[in-house]
């Protein structure tokens, strides 16, 4: 009865059996294949628990019991606050963090394909694979149709308010390394998240987003060109990657 808290649990244990997962598939005169498809089923599992866990942001219960009847809620009742803000906590820690996909890196190492005809060997392709991942949690937080139920459930008792899950996502994608060196799975989540916004901010009034949508995704890029706006002490992959930032979103906004 806690699919959040069960989804938790199972990511946890994924997260303890990856170090161990070459002692149990590396087999003397054996391919990876093996290996790969381990990986892959825990990765899966992994990503559907984060997707478990979105759904409670900007979720609403449901009750379809008739007027009168004995144990009637209310037709719709919003998630509670505490909770779609712990869903995003989670969602943070577990997706989007600078350290959400901490792996070994001889794992990665080890990806390989067993070769079957003329398939080749081919490049695991993990920055593909992680943001994958994170463009399905984002495909929901950033949907229309989310945002509008949001913003429609403040009306009948939701107090995770449309700005305050705007800017929980923005700070969750940006503040943790904010003042350090960006990681190469960071510059692509963030870049991702800035384009959705910019798309967001570019539809037409009056079409699948609404204006409270569109201004909010318009007040959140400012605050991630202030994020983008820092250069000194930092790498030249992180310098380059701000100054890009900041450049597609004042190109989007003077458009």
């Amino acid at each position: 009865d806690d699919a959040v808290g069960y989804a938790q649990q199972r990511m946890d244990i994924i997260r303890s059996l990856y170090p161990s997962l070459l002692d149990k598939f590396e087999e003397p005169g054996e391919s990876y294949h093996g290996f790969r498809g381990a990986f892959s089923i825990l990765n899966s599992e992994y990503a559907t628990c984060t997707r478990i866990i979105s759904r409670y942001i900007g979720g609403v219960y449901m009750d379809r019991s008739m007027a009168g009847q004995v144990g009637k809620e209310k037709p719709f009742v919003p998630v509670p606050q505490d909770e779609q803000k712990w869903a995003m906590t989670l969602l943070n820690n577990y997706m989007f963090s600078p350290s959400a996909h901490d792996v070994p890196n001889e794992l990665y190492q080890k990806l390989q394909s067993e070769r079957r005809g003329w398939s080749g060997t081919k490049d695991p392709m993990i920055h593909d694979m992680v943001l994958s991942m994170q463009k399905d949690i984002l495909n929901h937080l950033l949907h229309a149709n989310v945002l509008k139920r949001i913003s429609n459930s403040e009306l009948y008792g939701n107090e995770y308010t449309l700005s305050e899950m705007l800017g929980d996502l923005t700070m969750s994608i940006f503040s943790a390394d904010a003042g350090s060196n960006v990681n190469s799975m960071r510059i692509n989540l963030q870049t991702e998240y800035t384009n959705r916004l910019i798309k967001i901010v570019q539809s037409k009034q009056g079409g699948n987003y609404e204006s409270l949508s569109i201004s909010l995704a318009f007040e959140n890029l400012n605050k991630i060109k202030k994020y983008a706006s820092k250069y000194n002490n930092v790498d030249e992959p992180t310098k380059a990657h701000r100054k890009h930032l900041v450049y597609i979103i004042d190109k989007a906004l003077d458009t």
